[in-house]
């Protein structure tokens, strides 16, 4: 069988980003557009692995775990060793129920497209073919995810409770569609709310930066600027990490999440804040 390099990369680059994706919603931990794609990039240059001259058992596992330690840190970079601990495990496992899936096609359909040269998942089809399929599973995605994906946090209210230091405050925040501010730097999701709700959790010296403008000339440590845009505006928002970030729904049902908190000078009517839906996934 003919193995084309430009199909292997290509089929293996959606396979790998599927696969992060899927992690990062079990794992509960947000995955922005650009970590995706970086993590998706090395996944399909990898699978030219099977080029290579060396072969066997040991050439295969140290490939498969240079290749999965590559994508984690390029999807999440910046992740302390525990999240990247419990992200490969969880991608561990979806490699194997996905490895499941594609053996039993090969075994169902022996004559078909599908083939696994060197353990690499690889479909013979025409260049074309792949474009408009992928074109057609993209739209599919979004319209399912438009119909489905967020309708049910809408107007969502959950209780905060957010540590910093020996410094804890409650808010009432709300699962917001709209918000899907990102902190550059690690990736992270990141929630708003008022300055009234985190003044508790400031230092002196942050609220009297806040109260003069907020010069980025003055930044003070811990503080990081995160950019946003809404409609008719765009700026900057100072943001810190918290210690400690629970949301606590109606229910009862408690999520320890990993963000970054953003203050706005702004009143929001019927809550202290909001924050973005992916953070009340199943994890484990």
């Amino acid at each position: 069988m003919v193995v084309y390099a430009d199909v292997l990369v290509a089929i293996n680059y959606f396979v790998s980003y599927a696969m992060l994706c899927a992690a990062g919603r079990i794992a509960g931990v947000p995955l922005g557009r650009r970590g995706r794609v970086r993590g998706a990039l090395v996944g399909g240059v990898v699978s030219l692995a099977v080029f290579l001259p060396l072969q066997g058992f040991v050439f295969e596992v140290v490939v498969r775990i240079l290749s999965a330690s590559a994508m984690l840190l390029a999807a999440w970079p910046g992740r302390c060793r525990r999240d990247y601990l419990r992200l490969g495990i969880i991608l561990l496992c979806i490699s194997f129920l996905f490895a499941g899936a594609a053996m039993a096609l090969c075994l169902i359909w022996p004559r078909g497209p599908i083939r696994c040269p060197g353990g690499m998942i690889y479909f013979h089809v025409s260049p074309l073919l792949l474009l408009v399929s992928v074109t057609v599973a993209y739209l599919l995605l979004g319209f399912t995810r438009r119909i489905y994906g967020e309708e049910k946090t809408k107007q969502l209210i959950c209780r905060a409770v957010i540590s910093r230091g020996d410094k804890t405050a409650e808010m009432n925040l709300m699962c917001d569609s709209g918000n899907r501010l990102v902190e550059p730097f690690s990736g992270l999701s990141v929630a708003v709310c008022t300055l009234r709700a985190a003044l508790p959790l400031l230092t002196p010296d942050e609220t009297a930066w806040m109260a003069a403008g907020m010069p980025e000339e003055k930044l003070p440590q811990g503080i990081r600027l995160v950019p946003y845009r809404s409609v008719g505006s765009m700026g900057m928002l100072p943001s810190f990490r918290p210690d400690g970030f629970d949301l606590i729904t109606k229910d009862g049902e408690r999520y320890d999440c990993s963000v970054w908190l953003a203050v706005n000078r702004g009143e929001m009517p019927g809550c202290d804040g909001v924050f973005d839906p992916a953070l009340l996934q199943l994890r484990i």
